[in-house]
């Protein structure tokens, strides 16, 4: 199993990055990992480039910033331009999920496998594009890192107001489901 997963979730201002990576580096915490999470926005936040950076590990981490991603998120296009020269590198073992309507994957752009889903509508149909990454989550924990569902609810409870926490493990659920497809 492995030791060490780097995650980084891209998209645009408002689509919930910086929460997301708070959750998903908590419920890590709670199952006892190490974790760091780090975040950046543009200066128009709301629609402009975002990212969360997570590193999950077993080991100590030593350096809290991620520069080659195992896990790379998209959820817009702009982040193919800002993330070109990590997509452009050996993608050996690294995985690209993107959201397959608003940043498709445009054609050889990447060496890494990628993955793509109907997320940010998903979140949309559910509750609110703010809940795009919560989707993400459980798309991330289904197939890849390996959180137990009760931690990320509780990371949720703990982020969230209750009926705001009940809508995101909503779209964590409904994120899992498109996993699964």
């Amino acid at each position: 199993m492995k030791n060490t997963w780097r995650v980084i979730l891209s998209g645009s201002g408002g689509q919930g990055m910086g929460a997301a990576g708070k959750i998903l580096a908590e419920a890590a915490f709670l199952q006892g990992f190490n974790t760091a999470q780090s975040q950046t926005y543009g200066a128009g936040a709301r629609g402009d480039l975002s990212q969360s950076g997570i590193i999950i590990s077993s080991e100590d981490i030593l350096f809290p910033l991620i520069e080659k991603p195992d896990l790379l998120v998209i959820l817009n296009n702009k982040s193919y331009g800002y993330f070109a020269p990590v997509l452009n590198s050996s993608g050996n073992g690294r995985i690209l999920i993107y959201d397959q309507d608003y940043a498709p994957l445009p054609k050889d752009k990447t060496n890494w496998s990628s993955f793509g889903f109907t997320v940010v509508n998903k979140a949309r149909e559910i509750y609110s594009e703010k809940a795009a990454c919560i989707v993400v989550l459980g798309i991330l924990t289904k197939l890849w890192i390996p959180l137990e569902k009760t931690n990320i609810h509780q990371a949720i409870q703990e982020t969230f107001s209750d009926k705001t926490a009940l809508r995101n493990i909503r779209c964590f659920e409904e994120g899992l489901k498109l996993a699964e497809n």
